[in-house]
């Protein structure tokens, strides 16, 4: 190599410099490049979506009012009943063989067999096409109903949309076993893709936290982010419900927008789980903080000023009526911030799982936390007086009123000018 002068100085100036800026070049060309790819790739997902539901669709609407949809396959009806001419005409011959053959003999052993394997030949066709008839109901009624999930692999769909309805040939081996093929290639029945459904129950889950927290009107504590990670953990427990949290437009249109390589990759179970869960603990922080916020404005509203005890007691009742609503949560390190003494609340145990124990030296008294009345029991126990409680508990009455209510609802009462 010629180490002149001109190749030492771009080496150390600007050279570097342009080779740098070329390369930065490539990247952003190349950036811009994957992006258009991407683009690509979803609007060929969402051709290929739209296709196979207007298959199905089609399907569907040909079908005559009333008719079982389970009983609905003509295109297999011819081959499965020449199948079964073919198997009976070989059971008589079968049958035929073990009557003239001698008694005991090889011959006849082997027509036996020929017998048996018959027999099972239809009891094993019939119980595969038993299944088909129930996944294809499955399938049509999942697809009608729109709770099929995007979590799917639209060539795994294209496929079973072709086969539920009747798009595809049937073959059938001599023992029963069925197989679907066209000119693409051929499947095995036993072989046939699952698909995933949506999540909904689990969806219904997150959207009632997520309310709740908004209502609270309290920022996302670290010890409530540890309770609510713990509580998606428990939600999903199973590889399709986080697909379906992930892809399905639940909350957000599209979904989180994850790619197909984390979504669908059997390598990266926990990798996916581990990203939905922090997208919905996202979520809780934000919606939590617009609930603060909110409160925050409620409560910087003018009220009556009242006496110096009044403002005092209101004061104690507005932080107790906070603390509830963490209990509601599932949190009660907030309000034993603000028991009086050595006051102290704690989650119940075995029985009394789901109750709270407040503790005021030796005496206990058990709490819950959507019943109107053991908010009342709280306030007692903390010497509010009464003329200054919120409209729950009417001079005491305390059993006339069992609704369970937000605390939001009773903080809003608490006046300073009763």
């Amino acid at each position: 190599m010629n180490l002149n002068s001109t190749f030492l100085n771009n080496l150390a100036g600007e050279g570097v410099l342009d080779i740098v800026n070329n390369f930065r070049k490539e990247w952003r060309e190349e950036d811009r490049y994957n992006e258009k790819q991407k683009l690509l790739q979803k609007r060929l997902d969402e051709q290929a979506r739209s296709r196979n539901n207007a298959m199905v669709n089609k399907y569907l609407d040909k079908l005559p009012e009333g008719v079982d949809i389970n009983k609905v396959g003509p295109r297999y009806r011819d081959p499965v009943t020449q199948w079964g001419m073919q198997q009976k005409s070989a059971y008589t011959k079968a049958a035929a063989c073990v009557a003239n053959a001698p008694a005991g003999s090889e011959q006849q052993m082997r027509c036996r067999e020929k017998l048996n394997s018959i027999v099972s030949s239809f009891e094993n066709l019939n119980a595969k096409l038993e299944n088909f008839k129930g996944y294809k109901s499955d399938y049509l009624e999942t697809i009608a109903e729109g709770n099929l999930s995007r979590a799917n692999s639209e060539d795994k769909m294209g496929v079973l949309s072709q086969i539920y309805t009747d798009g595809m040939d049937i073959a059938i081996s001599e023992n029963g076993d069925v197989s679907f093929y066209n000119d693409s290639g051929y499947i095995n029945f036993d072989d046939l893709p699952d698909y995933n459904v949506k999540a909904n129950n689990a969806a219904t889950s997150i959207l009632e936290m997520n309310e709740a927290l908004y209502k609270s009107g309290i920022a996302f504590s670290p010890s409530q982010e540890n309770l609510y990670r713990l509580k998606l953990q428990k939600l999903m427990n199973q590889r399709n419900i986080v697909q379906s949290l992930a892809s399905d437009d639940f909350i957000i249109p599209g979904g989180l927008g994850l790619p197909n390589d984390l979504l669908l990759n059997d390598q990266r179970v926990d990798e996916l789980r581990d990203v939905v869960i922090n997208s919905y603990l996202d979520m809780f922080k934000q919606t939590a903080a617009a609930g603060a916020q909110l409160k925050q404005t409620r409560n910087q509203a003018p009220r009556s000023q009242g006496t110096a005890s009044e403002r005092k007691y209101n004061a104690m009742m507005n932080n107790l009526l906070q603390g509830w609503n963490g209990l509601l949560q599932g949190d009660a390190t907030l309000i034993n911030q603000y028991l009086v003494g050595t006051d102290q609340i704690i989650a119940g145990q075995g029985e009394a799982e789901g109750l709270y124990e407040l503790w005021q030296g030796n005496n206990v008294q058990y709490l819950d936390p959507t019943n109107p009345s053991d908010l009342a029991t709280l306030f007692n126990a903390q010497n509010i007086p009464q003329n200054l409680w919120p409209d729950f508990n009417q001079l005491g009455n305390t059993q006339q009123n069992t609704t369970a209510r937000d605390a939001d609802y009773y903080l809003d009462q608490v006046t300073l000018d009763k």
